[in-house]
């Protein structure tokens, strides 16, 4: 959108390093820097990112953007980072009027006085929801967990049918069309571009631009889908039962859940209250991001920013319809605690989600299922999975179990 209004930018791609990022921008003379976050990984680099500009003595605007970022959390935990001009922006149409305030002689004070204003009543929205919700211990805590009677079959999970390595590269795209969300496709272009979503006729006109787009992908098999599956024995440490250890392998494939602590009459769930002492536990890797950079150049080359977008979200909708079909085999096929039941039983949370906020778990999985030499995918410093378009979890048979928030 800034490129479309007149202003030069220098497009540093996606997963970039927070080094590369402040170094280019002091080589460039860059008047600011701009970050867009889609996923919420994102949001702890723009945190590391806004550090290095302090510790680098730069002065420039930072500038966040992206569906996953926003007023509060700019306010809360990025702005406090960097001495210069920390600037939200609330949708990528805005981009262009906004950096214009920024820099304009005239609107500059009272454009940078607004936005402190409004982080000010963010804060203390934050401050006073926080009041409100009163903590526990840990012990009190624990003596408030989900107590599951284990004696009684229809709340235990079964024993799996298959523990060894499952391999699922090169796995067929139409095989996944079926678990396609187009209502969550949409919803993430209208959050990614700024539009409103009010307009049905738009909508159309997208879902039609998109299908081609993925009818294409498919055909030509621009994508390759690939992921890798296991179900490992796990027990609970005796001396802290939040704590899984992984049988069979190092003391350091250990999992360290983290339980509510919020003051309420429902139990303080964590995720270790869904499996026995000794258990089963699932572990899944999967990408619909292999193919997709070299894509995204070509239409880069002809200037289709349009498609690109479309592309990248195509992309992330894949995985997730992946994610879907591999957790309906391990269900019905693979563990087959699901066989007869109509009902979708079971969760897959994955690291990120507010039940198992630790993204640095992912290492443990990937060590698990070797992902990087089965599948080529790889973590960044800050466990970003590479390509993008990937997921990393777990699975969860128990009956009782359910997502929730840890934090």
């Amino acid at each position: 959108v800034l490129g479309c209004t007149g202003f030069a930018i220098i497009d540093l791609g996606v997963m970039v390093a927070a080094e590369k990022i402040v170094e280019t921008a002091a080589q460039e003379n860059a008047d600011a820097i701009g970050l867009s976050g889609l996923v919420t990984p994102s949001l702890d680099e723009m945190v590391n990112i806004a550090k290095l500009m302090q510790q680098k003595n730069l002065s420039i605007p930072l500038l966040i953007g992206g569906a996953a970022a926003s007023l509060t959390y700019t306010a809360l935990k990025i702005a406090p980072e960097y001495d210069g001009d920390v600037v939200y922006i609330s949708d990528a149409g805005r981009a262009g009027s906004a950096v214009r305030s920024l820099f304009s002689e005239t609107k500059r004070a009272e454009f940078v006085a607004d936005l402190k204003n409004d982080y000010k009543k963010a804060l203390e929205k934050y401050n006073n929801a926080q009041t409100g919700m009163q903590k526990i211990t840990l012990q009190e805590a624990y003596q408030n967990r989900l107590l599951i009677d284990w004696t009684d079959p229809a709340q235990h999970a079964t024993q799996p049918k298959k523990t060894s390595f499952i391999l699922a590269n090169d796995y067929p795209l139409e095989n996944i069309v079926q678990y396609f969300n187009w209502k969550v496709f949409l919803s993430k272009w209208f959050k990614a571009t700024g539009k409103s979503e009010e307009k049905n006729e738009e909508k159309k006109r997208l879902q039609d631009d998109a299908q081609k787009m993925l009818d294409i992908i498919i055909e030509q098999k621009i994508i390759k889908l690939r992921g890798a599956v296991q179900i490992f024995p796990v027990k609970k440490d005796i001396n802290n039962k939040d704590i899984i250890l992984i049988n069979g392998y190092s003391q350091h494939a250990k999992l360290s859940f983290l339980r509510n602590l919020e003051k309420k009459d429902q139990p303080n769930l964590c995720l270790s209250d869904f499996l026995a002492d000794e258990d089963y536990l699932g572990f899944f890797v999967l990408s619909a991001g292999f193919g997709l950079e070299s894509f995204k150049a070509d239409l880069q080359k002809k200037h289709d920013n349009y498609n690109e977008i479309i592309v990248s979200l195509l992309a992330d909708s894949l995985a997730e319809a992946f994610s879907e079909e591999l957790h309906k085999l391990v269900r019905k096929k693979w563990w087959g605690y699901d066989q007869k039941n109509e009902k979708y039983s079971g969760i897959r949370p994955a690291f990120g989600y507010p039940c198992c906020p630790n993204h640095n778990d992912k290492r443990i999985v990937f060590d698990l299922l070797h992902a990087e030499k089965a599948c080529g995918l790889k973590l960044t410093e800050t466990a970003m999975i590479m390509p993008v378009s990937s997921i990393c979890g777990m699975y969860f048979a128990n009956p009782c179990a359910r997502y929730f928030s840890a934090i």
